[in-house]
């Protein structure tokens, strides 16, 4: 990641996202990875919010692309969405302030450091958690869905 998305302007990452979420196709499959996506965790977490629940994406994938596909896909907005991120800096580019990303990690959203994310960013106790994120659930001791489907979770308003 560092290699290609050193110097890209926060907003030309997001247009990169959306595209390649447009445009990218499974290899096997050969299909929109859009619809490749868990329908049972998106009745699931449809099921959810009906019912009072705000509904989370804590992935290990990076935060800037979880957000836009999360929006897009399960209909959960970006300040929902807890993820890996790297440093971003503040310079201006032909007189106008830009967020530019930086080659180096700020925080990991995986294994011992996602029960962390949850409290940094959400900073409540999930109620259950589903998906792969074993660590999750484990910290939590939360139940969780046995299938893979994600890395999404219900928690309470």
């Amino acid at each position: 990641m560092a290699a290609t998305h050193t110097g890209l302007i926060t907003e030309e990452f997001s247009e990169t996202v959306l595209e390649w979420i447009a445009t990218a196709r499974h290899p096997r499959f050969e299909r929109p990875y859009i619809d490749l996506v868990y329908q049972t965790m998106l009745e699931l977490m449809t099921f959810f919010r009906a019912n009072g629940f705000v509904t989370f994406i804590v992935s290990g994938g990076g935060i800037e692309f979880m957000q836009r596909w999360s929006l897009k896909i399960y209909d959960i907005p970006p300040e929902q969405v807890v993820g890996s991120s790297g440093v971003v800096r503040c310079e201006f580019r032909d007189g106008k302030p830009e967020r530019a990303k930086e080659p180096t990690v700020e925080f990991i959203d995986d294994g011992p450091g996602r029960p962390v994310g949850i409290n940094r960013f959400i900073e409540r106790r999930p109620i259950s958690a589903f998906g792969t994120p074993t660590t999750t659930s484990r910290c939590w001791n939360t139940p969780r869905a046995t299938k893979p489907c994600g890395g999404t979770g219900p928690w309470w308003p």
